[in-house]
């Protein structure tokens, strides 16, 4: 039988640092002004790699160690923030070991799956990926992250958690239920623009 470890140490280590729910909820507001890039993309491929870095949590304590990271390519169909560019590196923290026999995943981190539809919101890393390419965060972790369902018109945005557990103001037209990726750009835009 195959069995999959789960880094529970680093996951105690990284719960007593502070990481909760409430620190990856954001405002529509917060995740426009934390983002450098916002983009809708499809997930294209993915390497894990376990590096020796820094971690801060959101309270600006370190984490020294080694981390696995999985790097993973999204290849953007639209570029609401940010230049044009024909591939974004995302990293994320936690993954499958490059040797295929254990999973290590961290609390509030964000996940990308292979063949996913996406709106983020990114930040670029002041570090460079092992590649020394760009590298771009999930702004607020998980709250960066809508999973696009449909196309065209109809294609609208989904969450992993209630919305309403995520700070955006209901009154933005955002609340438990999907919201049309035309009306998020729109509110978007209006937050770029001040109105």
């Amino acid at each position: 039988m195959h069995h999959r470890t789960i880094g529970a140490m680093i996951l105690a280590l990284v719960a007593a640092k502070g990481i909760s729910a409430e620190d990856s909820s954001a405002t529509l507001s917060e995740l426009v002004d934390g983002a450098d890039r916002i983009a809708v993309g499809d997930v294209g491929t993915m390497r894990r790699v376990i590096e020796d870095q820094v971690v801060h949590t959101k309270d600006g304590e370190e984490i020294t160690g080694k981390f696995i990271f999985t790097y993973v390519n999204v290849t953007p169909t639209e570029h609401i923030v940010g230049g044009q560019v024909s591939t974004v590196t995302v990293r994320l923290l936690g993954g499958l070991h490059p040797d295929g026999t254990k999973v290590t995943t961290y609390l509030q981190a964000p996940s990308l799956s292979s063949e996913e539809k996406v709106l983020l919101f990114l930040k670029e890393a002041p570090e460079r990926g092992p590649n020394q390419e760009v590298v771009h965060q999930i702004a607020h972790h998980h709250a960066g992250k809508f999973r696009v369902e449909g196309e065209g018109a109809t294609a609208r945005l989904v969450r992993p958690l209630p919305n309403s557990s995520l700070k955006i103001d209901p009154s933005q037209g955002i609340d438990e239920s999907p919201i049309l990726l035309s009306r998020m750009k729109q509110l978007i835009q209006a937050e770029r623009t001040g109105q």
